[in-house]
């Protein structure tokens, strides 16, 4: 199959996940609210920001490992993916360790950082209950199903984990409803993981059955440097992803409370939402990418590049106008006023998602194109300043700091630094091209926004009825305003063009299924 169909599967896959998941998350987390309150909530996803910092034990393995799998997979060099899948392997296997080792040691330091009385609850047990689902899936399952998302077959995991999403959060309403438990709840959950991580495994075998044949042979001394020096730079990025996306929870427990841990967390679920089903799209994307990039059609490379990212400012310039116009009122009709934080923090989180989604094209050509070495300290810059701004931030402004720490450490470190990286090191020009596109493309979006917001509140209203209404809106000046401008540019044609064959693709084999009359 070639790469676009190979995308749109992979595509087409997550998109149904995403939306359906997002769905049943909605409705879980507000069975959970209602059933155990705001404390739980805090809990839940304080534990679940502490493990994702243990997770940084990973080292950018992974990344690394699939990188290094697109050019055996190409060529079919079965020996050489044994190889790697079994250095993957002892890999995950030290990692899961190390992080059983460290988490036990973490545990009785937990009441340092929960500023609040949790004697409503067994914290020790909980948190080893969140760290067993991390640990079982290092020792176990997670090695092999690279092996999936390298081949340009992600679809396949896809679809378990819908199977299984499903699954999970039917147990957990059922528990919450009909036991009110929350030592349950994470039980359920927990088991569940471990069962679609197996699953996931299972799917790998049954795929390439050659990697269960016992290797005796590794790879050289050559080859495992060359890993390490790669996850060695991917390591700083993945604290910096970390410091951004599961420290907040932290500060805020420690400066604050988990009650504020709690209502942010709801707006993370939003932000979260459309950042996900948007993000799915550069996920199924990435193997396609470096397979293209191994051929080395640098030309090729670069208008698919000024064409994802003109695509990536369109959608989440929409997803962001989105939020700061509706957020607070798909707060209001969900949960409740007594959730919503204000207006000025709806804002501060559109700005993010717009500034997390334009990273997010960077990052996916910089892994694509195996760029790990040539920016590797830049994410320092972004911890330091994300982190020092925050923690004083936060004494002054509240949760608002905590995000504001984010956009500042993005804006002044990845949103320049990279894309000089992948200018000059792959297409071989001036950066200067991009930057003043994306101004312009930022600059759109924020009067998007203002007008969104002005006629929203113009109408007025706050329901089901006008949450639709006021969301239509926002969708059709944004996009208005970027088709008017852009509508006859070439990077909206390539996008055009590279859909309409998706779409010719899938209605041909449709057409080919189905039965003569």
């Amino acid at each position: 199959m070639s790469r676009i169909e190979n995308s749109a599967r992979n595509l087409s896959a997550s998109a149904v996940r995403g939306i359906l998941v997002i769905i049943l998350n909605f409705i879980t987390r507000t069975v959970f609210i209602n059933v155990l309150g705001k404390r739980y909530l805090g809990i839940s996803d304080l534990f679940t920001n502490v493990i994702s910092v243990l997770s940084l034990a990973e080292l950018g393995i992974g990344s690394a490992i699939v990188f290094n799998l697109y050019k055996p997979i190409a060529e079919k060099d079965i020996p050489q993916i044994r190889l790697l899948v079994k250095f993957y392997r002892t890999c995950y296997q030290f990692i899961g360790y190390f992080i059983l080792a460290v988490g036990l040691c973490l545990m009785p330091f937990l009441k340092y950082i929960i500023k609040d009385d949790v004697s409503f609850i067994n914290a020790n047990l909980i948190f080893s209950l969140y760290l067993i689902r991390t640990v079982f899936s290092y020792l176990f399952f997670a090695y092999k199903t690279s092996l999936l998302t390298a081949s340009q077959q992600e679809y396949k995991l896809t679809i378990i984990s819908t199977v299984f999403a499903v699954i999970s959060n039917l147990a957990q309403i059922a528990v919450l409803v009909l036991f009110k438990n929350f030592t349950l709840y994470v039980f359920i959950v927990i088991l569940i993981t471990i069962l679609q991580n197996f699953v996931g495994a299972r799917q790998t075998d049954k795929e390439y059955p050659f990697i269960k044949e016992k290797v005796d042979d590794k790879l050289t001394k050559e080859e495992r440097k060359e890993i390490f020096k790669n996850c060695y730079a991917l390591v700083i990025y993945n604290i910096n992803e970390v410091v951004v996306n599961a420290t907040d929870n932290i500060v805020l427990s420690t400066f604050i409370g988990l009650e504020i841990v709690g209502m942010y967390s709801n707006y993370v679920i939003l932000y979260g939402a459309i950042k996900d089903i948007l993000q799915k799209l550069y996920n199924a994307m990435i193997p396609s990418i470096g397979n293209l990039h191994a051929e080395g059609d640098v030309e090729h490379e670069h208008k698919l590049f000024n064409s994802l990212n003109f695509m990536t400012s369109f959608l989440f310039g929409i997803g962001a106008v989105g939020f700061a116009v509706v957020g607070n009122e798909l707060i209001h009709i969900w949960i409740g006023d007594k959730y919503i934080i204000d207006q000025s923090f709806a804002v501060i989180m559109a700005v993010n998602l717009y500034i997390t989604g334009m990273d997010k094209i960077l990052s996916v050509f910089r892994n694509a194109m195996g760029l790990f070495q040539q920016a590797k300290y830049r994410p320092l810059a972004g911890i330091i300043i994300n982190l020092v701004f925050s923690i004083i931030a936060v004494r002054y402004m509240g949760v608002h700091g905590v995000v504001l720490g984010t956009i500042v450490a993005n804006v002044t470190t990845f949103m320049w630094y990279d894309p000089y990286i992948i200018y000059r090191e792959v297409f071989k020009r001036s950066a200067w091209e991009y930057y003043k596109k994306n101004i312009q493309y930022g600059l759109l979006v924020i009067a998007c926004g203002v007008l969104s917001y002005y006629i929203c509140n113009l109408i007025g209203g706050i329901n089901l009825g006008y949450l639709l209404l006021h969301s239509i809106i926002c969708v059709i000046i944004t996009g208005g305003a970027f088709y008017a401008i852009y509508g006859r540019t070439e990077d909206f044609k390539y996008i055009i063009n590279m859909a309409k064959h998706v779409l010719k693709k899938i209605f041909k084999k449709f057409r080919r299924k189905q039965p003569e009359v």
